[in-house]
């Protein structure tokens, strides 16, 4: 498989790289190895929240948004803190969010 990307791409990827003492081409292949990773967790995660909700576990509205508010501003911290937003990061928090909305809490 090939990706192309474009000159100013591929030096933002290169700086990125280099920053993580990393080679370029590991870096997008570890990159894109986690979005597959993160895609099959998601999924997981919607059929869980889905698999919740048909046996009627939910959790009250207010509880869902005040997750959401906490998740969202750590993720705006992170975007300050690295001018960036981790993907792994956003994935995982929707996936909480999905899994919390639906009643998929751990019930210990």
């Amino acid at each position: 498989m090939e990706v192309h990307f474009t000159p100013e791409q591929e030096a933002q990827l290169s700086q990125i790289a280099h920053r993580s003492g990393a080679d370029t081409e590991q870096l997008v292949k570890e990159a894109a190895l986690r979005l597959l990773q993160e895609d099959v967790r998601f999924r997981e995660g919607v059929q869980r929240g889905i698999a919740a909700a048909e046996r009627g576990e939910f959790v009250e509205h207010a509880e869902v948004w005040a997750n959401v508010e906490k998740l969202w501003a750590r993720a705006s911290w992170s975007s300050l803190l690295y001018r960036t937003s981790p993907p792994t990061a956003v994935v995982e928090d929707i996936v909480e969010i999905l899994h919390i909305w639906h009643g998929g809490r751990d019930r210990r």
